[in-house]
């Protein structure tokens, strides 16, 4: 008598799956939708936390530079790079 059970339950399972067939690919379609949506936004929110990051080093760089300038270093000039020697071979 249970294996008949499960056996009819198993029937009405498939019955019900084939009728609401639609209706499941339809929310199995919305929830996949939310999940890329939602990996596109945190992906977003990286790159724009990576960019602010690289902005905010390049401020500190170019702070740092205009230091130097205000004090007479040539490093404030021509950045962390030696200065290159113009004058030819002599």
């Amino acid at each position: 008598m249970r294996t008949l059970t499960s056996f009819f339950g198993f029937l009405i399972l498939i019955a019900l799956i084939i009728r609401l067939i639609w209706w499941i690919l339809g929310v199995t379609a919305l929830v996949v939708l939310f999940c890329v949506v939602r990996g596109q936004m945190r992906a977003a929110r990286a790159r724009a936390d990576a960019d602010a990051r690289r902005a905010a080093q390049i401020a500190a760089r170019a702070e740092q530079q205009h230091r130097w300038v205000l004090r007479g270093d040539e490093r404030g000039v021509y950045g962390e790079y030696p200065v290159a020697d113009l004058r030819g071979p002599e």
